[in-house]
């Protein structure tokens, strides 16, 4: 099985903003395909993505469907989506199947 990278996303910009001269976007994404769950998490997509043009300062994650049983976090420093399992708080395993069409995710990007 092949590992989720950032191409793996789908993105479709919801709404956006400008406030304090950032433009701050909300972002519904989704993985579509089946893949495996890689050490360090699962790369970011590209701030254009993100509806972004010239730079991604940070994503904030503050959403995901309903009764998941997993949560996001972001990881700034390895620019990955990390998961953990909502019962006992711990990282996925690297030979996890992380998502298979319905792992929604929805993050506030911002940036410009």
């Amino acid at each position: 099985m092949a590992a989720l990278t950032a191409t793996s996303w789908t993105c479709a910009v919801q709404t956006t903003r400008i406030e304090n001269k950032q433009r701050i976007t909300r972002v519904h994404c989704t993985l579509p395909t089946t893949g495996q769950y890689t050490t360090g998490g699962i790369p970011i997509p590209g701030r254009e993505a993100l509806g972004m043009v010239r730079n991604l300062e940070y994503i904030v994650p503050f959403a995901a469907e309903p009764g998941a049983a997993r949560i996001w976090k972001y990881d700034p420093v390895n620019g990955s989506i990390r998961m953990y399992t909502a019962s006992d708080g711990a990282e996925l395993a690297t030979t996890a199947t992380a998502g298979a069409g319905s792992v929604i995710m929805y993050v506030e990007a911002v940036g410009w």
